[in-house]
This record gives structure tokens, sequence and C-alpha cells, in this order.
């Protein structure tokens, strides 16, 4: 427990090796003491988190899948809350929106009427995430006013992350004065808590990209290297490619945007890399190099579509048009045309759950089920049940 803490405390001042932490995260997992206490203790579940944070995803999917294997064995909501929750995370980590917000509403479900805390608010602040990605507005406004959480914030440490994900949301929006002043509040409160890693919060990233698109690009550009030195210390790669998108967002040259872009694929993975693939390819583009810009966009075309990833697949689809070609439209009908939620519950469906069952895992009601697995057939193009697997 003490190695567990030790590890979060490095997590938290981001000054040591995120690779060093990780395996020690994993030492600390071994033997199954810090699981047999999860329930007294956050040991298990801040050694589950560094995983996540230092890049292991197997080791943290090992971790979370562990806890959920308890949770089920101790018929613990509060443990399945925070395995949903933990996996929620680490979905968005690693570009998956659809599973990333699957993951956050069992979350949210698992515990229904009880405030929010450390596990439920992470949850909140991955949906809220998922939900800008694909563009879903209205919904992540409704997610906010239903928490409270659309106004003023106090000062617990969650709410750091959530005006984080707020600002990410006000980004997606268009909203740039709004997402620099709620990604500037999350690091002033990350910094207050001393907690001043980017692989926790990077809201410098965040606030370089809001003031790039006002057009303050000196200051976009000396907040995104502000945040890429501790990110290169810290070592992990996810926050070191966010500041080198941001800082290439916010260069006015063409050619070391071009070059910056290039050296941050080195390192990204997910919804990172598309960013990068889609600033590489605008520029190409610009500097009149369509062919090039296409290399890169195609590949971003088809991850953003992938991780269900809708606004930036739009943004693809538009950027490829602009180089000559003709990109493939969002599906109507068909397996792609799916929303998250309407996949989710067509899978289950295909697995043999019936509707019941299926509301009782994912917190619905039996009515909401049966809308959304109507909506699916139609797009599907099927009438049973039994012909759902050979489609999805």
């Amino acid at each position: 427990m003490t190695l567990a803490h030790r590890v979060w405390a490095g997590i938290e001042g981001g000054t040591e090796d995120a690779r060093a932490l990780g395996a020690a995260a994993g030492t600390a997992l071994e033997g199954g003491l810090l699981l047999d206490h999860v329930r007294e203790r956050s040991a298990f579940t801040l050694c589950a988190r560094a995983l996540t944070l230092t890049g292991d995803a197997a080791g943290a999917a090992r971790a979370i899948g562990a806890l959920r294997e308890e949770a089920t064995a101790r018929g613990s909501l509060r443990l399945r809350a925070a395995a949903s929750s933990l996996a929620a995370e680490l979905a968005l980590r690693t570009g998956s929106m659809i599973e990333a917000e699957h993951q956050a509403r069992l979350a949210l479900g698992a515990v229904p009427g009880e405030g929010l805390d450390a596990v439920t608010g992470g949850a909140v602040e991955v949906l809220l995430c998922a939900l800008a990605e694909r563009g879903a507005f209205a919904e992540a406004g409704g997610l906010l006013r239903e928490h409270g959480l659309d106004d003023a914030l106090d000062d617990s440490i969650w709410k750091a992350g959530v005006r984080h994900a707020r600002a990410r949301l006000r980004l997606a929006e268009g909203d740039f004065e709004r997402a620099y002043a709620d990604a500037a509040g999350a690091g002033r409160l990350r910094e207050a808590q001393r907690s001043p890693n980017p692989a926790l919060t990077p809201w410098r990233s965040t606030a370089a990209l809001a003031l790039a698109h006002l057009g303050r690009r000196a200051e976009a550009a000396r907040l995104a290297s502000a945040e890429l030195a501790p990110a290169e210390r810290f070592g992990a790669s996810q926050p070191i490619a966010a500041a080198l998108h941001a800082r290439a967002v916010a260069e006015a040259d063409r050619e070391a945007r071009a070059a910056l872009c290039k050296r941050g694929l080195a390192l990204a993975a997910g919804l990172e890399s598309v960013r990068l693939r889609l600033e590489l390819g605008s520029t190409l583009a610009s500097l009149g190099r369509r062919l090039e810009a296409r290399e890169a966009l195609r590949p971003a075309l088809a991850d953003a579509d992938a991780a269900g990833a809708a606004l930036l697949a739009r943004r693809a689809r538009r950027e490829l048009a602009a180089t000559g070609l003709r990109p493939r439209q969002a599906a109507l009908d068909g397996a792609a045309a799916l929303t998250p939620r309407q996949r989710q519950i067509c899978e289950l469906a295909a697995a043999g759950k019936g509707n019941r069952a299926i509301a009782q895992e994912l917190f619905l009601s039996v009515k909401t089920v049966e809308t959304h697995l109507a909506a699916g057939f139609r797009k599907l193009g099927v009438s049973a049940r039994s012909q759902l697997a050979g489609h999805i």
C-alpha cells in the first residue's frame, strides 16, 4: 500500500519517469493484497489508474478485469461502478469513444441516486469528452445540468477533471472564450492540488488550442511549449503528443507546423494521432502538396470513423474534399450508421439476451431498449434477433 501511494504521488507530481512508475504499480498489484482490501483502501484503484496514465493499457485492462470479477464475487455495486469508471478512462485514452461512453454510463448507472464522487465524477468527465467527440452537444449540456455542473464549480479534487472536460466540450462547440476559461480554471485547481502532471489534466494544451482559434497564436505557443516540457519529463506518449498538436496549431509557419505534426505522429496513438494527421494534412494541402496531404488524411478519416469521433471524421472529409477527392460519406444505414447505444443493445441482443435483461445490464427502461433495438433493426436491414450476428 505504501508503494501504491508512492506511485500515485509520482503520477501527480509528474517529476518521475512514467515507465518506472508503471512498473512499480504493477509490482504493488502482485499477489492480490491490494485487491483484497479494495473496499477499504484506494491503493488498488490508484495503481490501476497509474497503469492507464503511464501508457500500460494491457496492464490497466488486466487490473480492471480483476476488479470487475471482485465486484461480481462480492455483489458490490460500488466496485462495479469503480471498474466501469476505470474502463471508461482507459477507453477514452486509447481512442474508443463508443466503449468510453458505454463504460461511463455503466458507472453512473451502477449507483443511481447517489451524489457524485471521485468515481462517478470521473465517469462524468469521460462521458462529457466522449459526447463532445461525437458532437452530441445537447446531450452533454443536459448531463452538466443534471448534475449541477453547468455553472460555477467548487474546488473538490475530482472537479478539476470535470472542468477540463467542460473545456474540451466548449472547444468542440466553438465557444473558445469559455473553453479557455474552463481550461485555465482546471489548471489553477491542479496547481493548488500540487498535481501539475499533464498526463492527469493537459489543461495547457486545451487552453492553447482555444487561444489559437481566437487568433492569439503567440500566447498559445507559449502555453503549449510550457506543457511540452513537463510532458517530456514524465515520458508518457499521450500528453507529449497532445502538447505537440497544440503547439502545431499555434504555429504560424506552415513548414514548422508540418514538422511538429510529424514529430507528434512518431509518438501518438488514438485520437491524438487523428488530430495530428488532420493538422498535417491540412497544412500540406495549404502548401500545395495535395498527394501528401491525402496520405495523412485517409487514415485520419478511417481511424476517426472507427473510434466514433464524428466531429474529427467530418473534418477529415472536408479536408479530403479540399484536396480534390470525394471521400465516402457517413453511413446512413448498415453497422457504421449505428449510434454507440444502438450498437451496444444490438450486440447484447445478438448474444441472446432479452430486452429486460439488456435493460437491467445497461440501467435503461425496457421501452428505451425496444426503441433503440427497432432503430438498429431498421439500419441493419434485419427483422429478427437471429439475423443480428451477421450484420454487426
